[in-house]
């Protein structure tokens, strides 16, 4: 018999959420083999791999409906992502440097903003970012659970606007895991 693998998709930083969540996954969507552990003081949940695509979407539906607190998704890599938000595209900068304030707007170089604006007012949602130093770049992360509606408005609006200040932007899937071999604008799935 072979060892179930888990993959971590939670983690919750307070104790009632914590609680909540776990109820959920085990009683209404019957995952039957959930792990918890603890990391820093704050609970972690690993679910079957089978059921990481489902339980992202399903747990996250849940955590915006029950309105938990301090509850973040875990993406393909295990870097956490604010519940409600899509990690979608992922745009390397060059030559030009960036740093961790990128994460905030008011720290964006006036071309960089302008674009984001842009990409904000065509995706119809609030878009965060966050910044990699190892690979010099930015993800873009929409506020929506419909990964596909977000990836046809994003591919549309690269093919409408370019790719602004940013030497390439690729596409992420529904988990965060960069899609290293494709570029925006991409064909996307009807």
């Amino acid at each position: 018999m072979s060892k179930l693998e888990l993959k971590s998709a939670f983690i919750i930083g307070s104790s009632d959420s914590a609680k909540l969540m776990r109820n959920f996954l085990t009683q209404e969507m019957e995952i039957k083999a959930i792990k918890e552990w603890s990391y820093c003081g704050r609970d972690v949940i690993d679910v079957p791999k089978t059921d990481y695509e489902k339980v992202l979407l399903e747990g996250q539906k849940y955590v915006i409906d029950k309105n938990l607190s301090y509850v973040s998704w875990l993406n393909h890599y295990n870097e956490l992502v604010s519940c409600g938000y899509l990690q979608l595209a992922y745009a390397m900068l060059d030559p030009r440097k960036g740093d961790y304030s990128w994460c905030m707007d008011e720290y964006l170089p006036k071309d960089v903003l302008e674009y984001l604006k842009q990409m904000r007012k065509y995706l119809g949602v609030e878009v965060l970012q966050s910044y990699n130093r190892v690979d010099n770049a930015l993800c873009f992360q929409p506020e929506s659970l419909d990964y596909q509606k977000q990836l046809e408005l994003m591919s549309a609006f690269i093919s409408k606007e370019g790719i602004g200040p940013f030497r390439v932007i690729r596409p992420m899937t529904f988990t965060g895991e960069l899609q290293k071999e494709e570029r925006f604008p991409i064909k996307v799935k009807k």
